[in-house]
């Protein structure tokens, strides 16, 4: 996997998602933005939370945050949760993967941009279109692929 995006850069992504698991409220009183300009979400399942998190932390990682905002933060959509542990906000692994679509992209009228152009280069500094990664805070393993 030859990577643009420093390897320590996704870690962090990680640490910050899995250190705000604390904030998942199970009776559905969370609220979450999935960007930073994004409205309050309603969040209802533990997956749903994790789906925020990790497109709102997308924008923090240098190298990619001037090609995330065009996503209104539905970059990444969670696609699975191995051993979710809704009541103990844990879980074994999450299986996310880039939305290839422009349902939500926001075109500058001052600056026009190809959706396609700007995902295709997402892909390529993240070094892959899906993530997965583990609930540990310690050993923190992510993994990108195609």
């Amino acid at each position: 996997m030859n990577m643009c995006l420093d390897d320590s850069s996704l870690k962090q992504l990680v640490i910050e998602i899995n250190s705000s698991l604390y904030q998942y409220d199970r009776d559905g009183y969370s609220y979450l933005k999935r960007s930073p300009n994004g409205d309050l979400e309603n969040i209802q399942s533990l997956r749903q939370f994790i789906e925020c998190r990790l497109n709102l932390e997308m924008y923090y990682i240098p190298e990619i945050s001037e090609y995330v905002k065009y996503f209104d933060g539905h970059l990444f959509t969670v696609v699975s949760v191995e051993g979710l542990q809704e009541e103990k906000r844990k879980f074994s692994k999450v299986h996310a993967e880039m939305n290839y679509s422009d349902q939500y992209f926001l075109q500058d009228p001052d600056d026009p941009k190809d959706p396609w152009d700007l995902l295709d280069t997402i892909r390529d500094i993240l070094g892959g279109t899906k993530i997965s990664f583990g609930y540990s805070q310690r050993r923190v393993k992510v993994t990108v692929d195609y």
